[in-house]
């Protein structure tokens, strides 16, 4: 009889949370963040692009009222998307999983996408937030396509996050456990 424990292999338990709870986590991140694109448009859109004026001093009361309060009501139902991103990164990085989902380091679920097998595809770290950021800020600041800068522009922030959310969850429905 052997009293050491030495020889216990750890096994990564199964994730504890419901593939369909994962699933309608998403679907209200995807919601949030169609929500706080709509917030930025309003309370941001000018159609001559002048994006150098305060905008709320520049457009209607009506706008700066329902762009305020669709993003205040918006806007953290997009931290529902992290959670799901952190608690399907936290099946092969537990450690990570407290600050990545506090501090949402970008940098962190790049290296665990790439570096872990994950249940997302290498391809998804091309979708992360701060991509799409810098990609729309480009094409306003470039003025290659004036048009699709100017509407994308306000949006810099909110539509990388509605991107981000949808390939996620669009990702975690097709992908079997």
């Amino acid at each position: 009889m052997n009293s050491s424990i030495s020889g216990l292999k750890l096994v990564q338990p199964p994730s504890i949370v419901p593939r369909k709870l994962l699933h309608w986590m998403g679907i209200i991140s995807i919601l949030g963040a169609i929500g706080a694109v709509v917030a930025d448009l309003l309370l941001q859109y000018d159609p001559q692009g002048n994006y150098s004026t305060i905008a709320p001093l520049t457009i209607a009361l009506w706008r700066v009222l329902a762009g305020h309060f669709l993003g205040v009501f918006s806007i953290p139902l997009e931290i529902t998307g992290y959670w799901v991103v952190c608690t399907i990164l936290t099946e092969t990085a537990p450690r990570l999983f407290r600050a990545l989902f506090w501090i949402m380091a970008y940098a962190i679920v790049i290296g665990t996408v790439l570096r872990t097998s994950t249940r997302y595809p290498k391809w998804s770290v091309l979708f992360v937030p701060a991509l799409g950021s810098l990609i729309i800020t480009g094409v306003y600041e470039s003025h290659t396509v004036p048009l699709l800068g100017n509407i994308l522009f306000p949006t810099v922030l909110s539509l990388p996050h509605l991107v981000f959310f949808l390939l996620s969850t669009i990702v975690l429905f097709n992908k079997p456990r």
